[in-house]
């Protein structure tokens, strides 16, 4: 795990014994374990060193992957509490390997500098699909009007320079994958997930597995059916929910929302359709929650993907427009 030194700003490697010490301290904590001798011994053990309450907090933000570790049969052991009470439930079901799942932890935080990688640029025009093999176990899934950038040595890095893309990780290693997407970061954990850029905008969402968004900062870890949204240049980063098997749905032909505000929904069909998709001022202002189905003539999808936004499709010289009833 690193840390940025306060005074000379550069980053410090953080051993991984404390990482492990802070994960042990972090599941005691939560399971509800601790008794005056242990809070006494835990303060102590924070004031000893910096590092110790840095570890701590890191592992703190990064519990979802200590839970799904868990899940995973990954634990494997954890200290013993200064008192002689039995184990809570919380303690049976994530005993096992915390120093593991610490350094399991510190893999999704801890990247290499990416700045001698050499890339290798992928693009698909609108309406056209393409599958890139990263490496074994590693692939990319490109929809219509998405450019990618892939360095696929030791630790593949995929760059999403715009459009939307489906990456399937099969590896269980923590961090087998870089996304970079913009200012955003991501580091798989044995996952599939779906990220889209553009208009300023980027969306992310996990199906299986676990994602980490900006692993060296905010380190938001999103699981199975959670999503997010960022503004570029805001770095404010919105959580949201979605249906797992939703997240990538383009792919079996359809498009799955939960109040999503039509502009968003207009630039998805263009890029699944190979059209120009415009909505007036009106329907923009409107938000949909429910499937369109891209199954059909064109014709056919944009005027039911218009009824569902209470409004009605017209060609125009450039494509399609969206208007109010």
């Amino acid at each position: 795990m690193t840390s940025n030194d306060p005074m000379t700003g550069k980053s410090v490697l953080i051993d991984d014994e404390i990482v492990a010490r802070a994960a042990a301290w972090h599941l005691r904590v939560e399971g509800g374990e601790m008794r005056t001798p242990d809070w006494e011994e835990f303060t102590s053990w924070l004031e000893a060193d910096a590092l110790h309450a840095e570890a701590y907090n890191r592992t703190v933000e990064a519990d979802a992957d200590l839970v799904a570790a868990a899940h995973a049969g990954i634990l494997d052991s954890a200290p013993e509490a200064a008192n002689d009470q039995a184990p809570t439930s919380r303690r049976r079901f994530l005993a096992g390997g915390v120093a593991i799942a610490a350094t399991a932890i510190a893999g999704v935080l801890l990247w290499p500098s990416q700045s001698q990688q050499d890339f290798t640029t992928y693009a698909t025009a609108a309406g056209e699909r393409r599958t890139i093999s990263v490496s074994d176990g590693l692939r990319v899934e490109m929809n219509g009007g998405t450019e990618i950038a892939v360095a696929d040595g030791g630790q593949p890095t995929v760059r999403l320079e715009g459009g939307e893309a489906a990456f399937f990780v099969e590896s269980r290693q923590p961090g087998a994958l870089r996304v970079e997407v913009g200012a955003l970061t991501l580091v798989d954990n044995g996952t599939i997930f779906n990220v889209i850029r553009h208009d300023g905008w980027i969306r992310a969402g996990v199906a299986e597995g676990a994602i980490v968004a900006n692993p060296d900062s905010e380190a938001v870890t999103l699981t199975a059916g959670q999503t997010l949204r960022l503004r570029e240049g805001s770095g404010m980063i919105e959580r949201g929910q979605a249906e797992p098997q939703d997240v990538t749905a383009w792919r079996d032909g359809q498009l799955a929302y939960s109040d999503t505000p039509a502009p968003v929904i207009a630039a998805d069909l263009s890029r699944n359709l190979g059209v120009t998709v415009n909505v007036d001022q009106e329907i923009g202002r409107r938000r949909l929650t429910g499937i369109i189905q891209l199954d059909g003539d064109e014709d056919a999808i944009i005027a039911n993907a218009a009824a569902l936004l209470d409004g009605y499709a017209r060609q125009t010289a450039n494509g399609w427009m969206i208007a109010a009833n």
